[in-house]
């Protein structure tokens, strides 16, 4: 597992304390890291609109409420595709 340190705050990807709190809020490589998406990506979602909501504390300084982000990635779940999966495998883990 990968660990990153910002700050004095172990990072594996999120830490338990951000989901722990919905209030917490994450900068946008910490954002990148959880995501596992680049930089250069989460700044153009921020620019058109479809990403997590954003939170910009100063013209160069954004961050994201764990709570957002967590409903928008809940909300950006194709429940029809996992609906049709479990029909396809017969509702079996291929664990």
């Amino acid at each position: 597992m990968m660990t990153h340190n910002t700050n004095n705050i172990e990072l594996n990807s999120i830490s338990e304390l951000e989901l722990d709190n919905p209030n917490a809020l994450l900068k946008s490589n910490q954002l990148c890291k959880w995501l596992g998406i680049s930089n250069p990506t989460i700044v153009r979602w921020r620019i058109e609109g479809i990403g997590p909501p954003v939170i910009k504390l100063s013209k160069r300084s954004f961050v994201y409420r764990t709570s957002d982000v967590l409903s928008w990635l809940d909300h950006r779940t194709d429940k029809q595709f996992c609906i049709n999966s479990s029909k396809i495998d017969g509702g079996k883990s291929n664990d």
